[in-house]
C-alpha cells in the first residue's frame, strides 16, 4: 500500500472519529452587573418557605379546599406521572454507565426410545458486559435525563401552585362576596 494511501486513510479515520466526539456543555457566563443596580433586599436576604403559602392565611377551610383541589386535579396527576417517567428514564440512562451481569439456567428431562431411556440436560450461562464511555455519550445522556427529571419536578410544582392560586382566588372572591352581603344587610337594617 503506498504511503499516500495510508496517510489518507489515517486522516479519514481521524476525521470520522472526530465526528463522534461529544462536546462538553458550555460554561455558564457570568455577567457583571453595575453597582447602581444593587439594592438591599427588603427581607434582609432571608428566604421564606412558600411551599404551602396558603396556610399563612390561617383559614383551615382554604387549606382543605386547596388540598382537595390538588388531589383532584388532572394537571397535578399528569405532572406526577411525568416525574415517574423521568425517574425511570434517568435510571435507564444511569444503567448504561454500569457493568451488566446476565445469568441463565435451564434443566430438561425427557424420555427417549433408545437406551438409556431417561436423559437429563442442564445448562448454566453467565455473561458480563461493560460499555466504556469513550466519547462521553453515556455521561451526556445521564446528565440530560437528570435535567429532564428536574424539569418534570418543576412542572409538578408549577401545576400545584397554579391549582392553589386558582382555588385561593375563587375562595377569596367568595369570602369577599360574603362580607359585602353582610355589609349590605347591616346597612339595610340600620335604615
Amino acid at each position: 500500500m503506498p504511503l499516500t494511501t495510508t496517510r489518507t486513510l489515517a486522516a479519514l479515520t481521524l476525521l470520522l472519529l472526530g465526528g463522534c466526539a461529544i462536546t462538553r456543555p458550555p460554561e455558564v457566563a457570568r455577567a457583571n452587573v453595575p453597582t447602581q443596580w444593587h439594592a438591599p433586599l427588603p427581607h434582609n436576604g432571608a428566604l421564606v418557605d412558600l411551599t404551602r403559602w396558603w396556610q399563612r392565611f390561617g383559614d383551615p377551610l382554604l387549606v382543605e379546599l386547596i388540598d382537595a383541589a390538588q388531589q383532584a386535579s388532572p394537571g397535578v396527576a399528569a405532572a406526577g406521572s411525568r416525574i415517574a417517567q423521568a425517574r425511570a428514564a434517568r435510571i435507564a440512562a444511569g444503567e448504561s454507565e454500569q457493568p451488566r451481569l446476565d445469568a441463565s439456567a435451564s434443566l430438561a428431562r425427557g424420555n427417549v426410545q433408545a437406551p438409556p431411556s431417561l436423559t437429563t440436560t442442564a445448562q448454566v450461562g453467565l455473561q458480563t458486559a461493560w460499555e466504556i464511555d469513550v466519547f462521553g455519550g453515556n455521561a451526556a445522556a445521564s446528565r440530560a435525563a437528570q435535567a429532564r427529571l428536574q424539569g418534570a419536578q418543576a412542572g409538578w410544582h408549577e401545576a400545584r401552585v397554579a391549582v392553589a392560586a386558582e382555588t385561593a382566588g375563587a375562595y377569596v372572591g367568595y369570602r369577599t362576596c360574603e362580607q359585602q352581603r353582610a355589609l349590605v344587610q347591616q346597612d339595610a337594617r340600620s335604615r
